[in-house]
């Protein structure tokens, strides 16, 4: 488990879970409510991946960004500011819990379950995968987002999405709903299972995504414009 003081804290188990919260907090309030819904999602999750953790997934739930920000930087050495939620592997969530912010659902904890299937270095590939689960960005699919980046010039290509060294230079609001509607895509074109076994768990080459020509019988630029088509941005 990430290491952390929880010194003041209340635990709550459920049989995949271990929730901690300070008491007095909104957590508190809704702790209920927040381990049936982290248990339906990890029944999801686990019965699209197809695996099964051997181990409890432990919930810090906290009531501010900073905090979860500032545990962040203690775990990685980075500083990146207020974060919402973070997927500590191999088995720590930390997430902001109050009135206004309820980051609970299905994206860190795939990233914490997936670990099972592969650990890719992508981090299109790895927030694609979440993205996919998630489904919707701010409540609407992440297709719909696409179709919208596209109609007002906003949308940012494969070629800059796919490696490190320029994705985490895209605003989140842009990069994520791409990474999971392209994800979803190849789900349905390759099924989830060969997606899963040829791309999330291979060592693809980050700078062209070397295994997706193979797979799909076309190019790079090929597979972008008939993506595209799929979201319905053309």
């Amino acid at each position: 488990m990430f290491h952390m003081n929880l010194t003041g804290f209340a635990e709550h188990r459920t049989p995949h879970y271990a929730f901690h919260y300070r008491p007095g907090s909104t957590a508190a309030r809704d702790i209920c409510l927040i381990a049936s819904e982290q248990e339906s999602c990890f029944a999801r999750i686990t019965e699209r991946l197809q695996v099964m953790p051997d181990f409890p997934l432990h919930y810090i739930l906290l009531e501010t960004a900073q905090e979860c920000g500032a545990l962040y930087e203690q775990a990685t050495g980075t500083s990146i500011g207020p974060l919402n939620g973070c997927a500590h592997l191999p088995d720590t969530i930390t997430a902001v819990y109050n009135e206004e912010v309820k980051c609970i659902g299905m994206h860190e904890d795939t990233h914490v379950i997936a670990q099972l299937v592969g650990d890719p270095w992508q981090g299109f590939i790895i927030e694609g995968l979440a993205m996919y689960m998630d489904e919707t960005w701010w409540g609407e699919p992440n297709e719909l987002w696409v179709k919208r980046f596209v109609a007002d010039g906003s949308y940012v290509p494969l070629s800059r999405l796919m490696p490190n060294s320029s994705f985490y230079d895209v605003p989140c609001d842009i990069s994520y709903p791409i990474a999971g509607a392209f994800t979803r895509y190849l789900a349905e074109t390759l099924t989830l299972p060969v997606y899963l076994q040829k791309v999330y768990a291979a060592d693809c080459d980050a700078e062209n995504e070397a295994c997706l020509p193979a797979l799909l019988g076309k190019n790079m630029q090929e597979i972008e414009q008939d993506f595209l088509r799929w979201a319905g941005a053309f």
